[in-house]
Protein backbone atom coordinates (compact mmCIF):
# COMPACT_ATOMS: atom_id res chain seq x y z
CA UNK A 1 0.00 0.00 0.00
CA UNK A 2 1.22 3.80 -0.59
CA UNK A 3 2.19 5.84 2.56
CA UNK A 4 -0.67 7.91 1.19
CA UNK A 5 -4.12 7.36 -0.22
CA UNK A 6 -4.32 7.84 -3.90
CA UNK A 7 -7.20 6.77 -6.57
CA UNK A 8 -6.53 2.93 -7.76
CA UNK A 9 -6.71 4.56 -11.38
CA UNK A 10 -4.06 7.22 -10.69
CA UNK A 11 -1.27 5.68 -9.51
CA UNK A 12 2.55 7.29 -11.21
CA UNK A 13 4.56 4.30 -10.96
CA UNK A 14 6.43 3.12 -14.15
CA UNK A 15 7.43 -0.62 -13.71
CA UNK A 16 4.35 -2.30 -14.25
CA UNK A 17 4.27 -4.84 -12.34
CA UNK A 18 4.94 -2.95 -9.18
CA UNK A 19 2.44 -0.58 -10.65
CA UNK A 20 -0.40 -3.59 -11.10
CA UNK A 21 0.40 -4.35 -7.72
CA UNK A 22 -0.35 -0.91 -6.08
CA UNK A 23 -3.11 -0.88 -8.02
CA UNK A 24 -4.66 -4.32 -7.06
CA UNK A 25 -4.05 -3.15 -3.21
CA UNK A 26 -5.63 0.20 -3.80
CA UNK A 27 -8.62 -1.18 -5.64
CA UNK A 28 -8.79 -4.23 -3.07
CA UNK A 29 -8.88 -2.18 0.04
CA UNK A 30 -11.52 0.92 -1.44
CA UNK A 31 -13.81 -2.08 -2.11
CA UNK A 32 -12.80 -4.32 1.08
CA UNK A 33 -13.98 -0.63 3.16
CA UNK A 34 -17.21 -0.21 0.92
CA UNK A 35 -18.20 -3.08 1.60
CA UNK A 36 -17.62 -3.22 5.54
CA UNK A 37 -18.98 0.40 5.95
CA UNK A 38 -22.25 -1.03 3.88
CA UNK A 39 -22.88 -4.00 5.95
CA UNK A 40 -22.19 -2.08 9.54
CA UNK A 41 -25.46 -1.49 11.32
CA UNK A 42 -24.16 -1.82 14.71
CA UNK A 43 -22.84 1.40 16.32
CA UNK A 44 -20.20 -0.54 18.44
CA UNK A 45 -19.14 -1.67 14.34
CA UNK A 46 -19.50 1.59 12.86
CA UNK A 47 -16.96 3.05 16.14
CA UNK A 48 -14.72 0.74 14.46
CA UNK A 49 -14.82 2.21 11.43
CA UNK A 50 -14.05 5.57 12.54
CA UNK A 51 -10.84 4.12 14.16
CA UNK A 52 -10.09 2.53 10.81
CA UNK A 53 -9.59 5.88 9.35
CA UNK A 54 -6.14 7.44 8.97
CA UNK A 55 -5.27 10.86 7.68
CA UNK A 56 -3.15 9.14 4.86
CA UNK A 57 -6.51 7.12 4.34
CA UNK A 58 -9.56 9.09 5.27
CA UNK A 59 -12.30 6.40 4.12
CA UNK A 60 -9.68 4.07 5.88
CA UNK A 61 -7.78 1.01 5.74
CA UNK A 62 -9.40 -2.50 5.71
CA UNK A 63 -6.84 -4.34 7.69
CA UNK A 64 -6.96 -1.57 10.84
CA UNK A 65 -11.07 -2.44 10.22
CA UNK A 66 -10.96 -5.87 10.66
CA UNK A 67 -8.43 -5.43 13.35
CA UNK A 68 -11.19 -3.42 15.70
CA UNK A 69 -13.78 -5.85 14.65
CA UNK A 70 -12.00 -8.82 15.95
CA UNK A 71 -10.53 -6.91 19.18
CA UNK A 72 -14.36 -5.34 19.73
CA UNK A 73 -16.31 -8.75 19.21
CA UNK A 74 -13.96 -11.67 18.80
CA UNK A 75 -14.35 -14.07 22.57
CA UNK A 76 -10.94 -13.18 24.32
CA UNK A 77 -10.39 -17.20 24.57
CA UNK A 78 -11.86 -17.57 21.04
CA UNK A 79 -15.42 -19.71 20.48
CA UNK A 80 -15.90 -23.06 22.52
CA UNK A 81 -19.03 -25.02 21.81
CA UNK A 82 -20.71 -24.62 25.29
CA UNK A 83 -20.80 -20.39 24.21
CA UNK A 84 -22.20 -21.56 20.65
CA UNK A 85 -24.97 -23.68 22.54
CA UNK A 86 -25.90 -20.48 24.96
CA UNK A 87 -25.80 -18.16 21.78
CA UNK A 88 -28.11 -20.78 20.25
CA UNK A 89 -30.76 -20.95 23.53
CA UNK A 90 -30.71 -17.28 23.60
CA UNK A 91 -31.54 -16.27 20.11
CA UNK A 92 -35.35 -15.42 19.86
CA UNK A 93 -37.33 -14.64 16.75
CA UNK A 94 -40.16 -12.23 17.23
CA UNK A 95 -43.07 -11.27 15.06
CA UNK A 96 -41.71 -7.77 14.27
CA UNK A 97 -38.28 -9.62 13.51
CA UNK A 98 -36.92 -10.63 9.95
CA UNK A 99 -36.82 -13.65 8.96
CA UNK A 100 -33.56 -13.18 7.15
CA UNK A 101 -31.73 -11.82 10.46
CA UNK A 102 -32.64 -14.24 12.14
CA UNK A 103 -31.36 -17.33 9.79
CA UNK A 104 -28.44 -15.79 9.43
CA UNK A 105 -27.60 -15.87 13.01
CA UNK A 106 -28.59 -19.09 12.45
CA UNK A 107 -26.06 -20.03 9.96
CA UNK A 108 -22.98 -17.50 11.74
CA UNK A 109 -23.88 -20.80 14.62
CA UNK A 110 -23.56 -23.31 12.59
CA UNK A 111 -20.42 -22.07 10.69
CA UNK A 112 -18.86 -21.21 13.77
CA UNK A 113 -19.89 -24.64 15.57
CA UNK A 114 -18.19 -26.63 12.02
CA UNK A 115 -15.16 -24.39 12.56
CA UNK A 116 -13.97 -26.03 15.99
CA UNK A 117 -13.95 -29.44 14.17
CA UNK A 118 -14.84 -30.58 17.87
CA UNK A 119 -16.34 -34.20 18.13
CA UNK A 120 -19.56 -32.47 20.38
CA UNK A 121 -20.53 -29.93 17.49
CA UNK A 122 -24.11 -28.73 17.31
CA UNK A 123 -25.92 -31.05 15.37
CA UNK A 124 -28.37 -30.43 12.46
CA UNK A 125 -31.63 -31.79 14.24
CA UNK A 126 -30.09 -29.00 17.55
CA UNK A 127 -31.06 -26.29 15.04
CA UNK A 128 -34.05 -27.32 13.52
CA UNK A 129 -35.61 -27.98 16.90
CA UNK A 130 -34.31 -24.50 18.08
CA UNK A 131 -35.88 -22.88 14.66
CA UNK A 132 -38.76 -24.38 15.32
CA UNK A 133 -39.38 -23.40 18.98
CA UNK A 134 -38.31 -20.34 18.18
CA UNK A 135 -40.14 -19.48 15.77
CA UNK A 136 -43.40 -17.00 15.86
CA UNK A 137 -47.04 -18.58 15.67
CA UNK A 138 -47.51 -16.77 12.44
CA UNK A 139 -45.22 -18.95 10.71
CA UNK A 140 -46.66 -22.47 12.28
CA UNK A 141 -48.18 -23.21 9.25
CA UNK A 142 -45.02 -22.66 6.89
CA UNK A 143 -43.25 -24.70 9.48
CA UNK A 144 -46.08 -27.50 9.46
CA UNK A 145 -45.98 -27.87 6.00
CA UNK A 146 -41.71 -28.60 5.93
CA UNK A 147 -42.42 -31.29 8.66
CA UNK A 148 -45.28 -33.21 6.08
CA UNK A 149 -42.98 -32.65 2.94
CA UNK A 150 -39.66 -33.49 4.30
CA UNK A 151 -40.91 -35.78 7.68
CA UNK A 152 -37.27 -37.11 8.92
CA UNK A 153 -35.00 -35.07 6.22
CA UNK A 154 -35.62 -31.30 7.45
CA UNK A 155 -32.70 -29.01 7.42
CA UNK A 156 -32.78 -25.38 8.66
CA UNK A 157 -32.67 -24.40 4.78
CA UNK A 158 -35.69 -26.08 4.12
CA UNK A 159 -37.70 -24.23 7.00
CA UNK A 160 -35.40 -20.81 5.64
CA UNK A 161 -37.13 -20.78 2.26
CA UNK A 162 -40.57 -21.43 3.58
CA UNK A 163 -40.83 -19.13 5.77
CA UNK A 164 -38.86 -16.43 3.93
CA UNK A 165 -41.12 -16.42 0.93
Amino acid sequence: MPAKCIDWTQVEETETPKKKLIESALKCNAAAIAYLTHMLVNNKAVSCIKKAKTPEYPNGLAYLLLKRLDQKFMPKGGFKMSGLRDQLRKLKFKDKDDPNDFFEKIAGIKNLSMQLDQTDSISKDELVSHVISATPEKYMTCIKKIIDLQKENITVDHLEEEISK
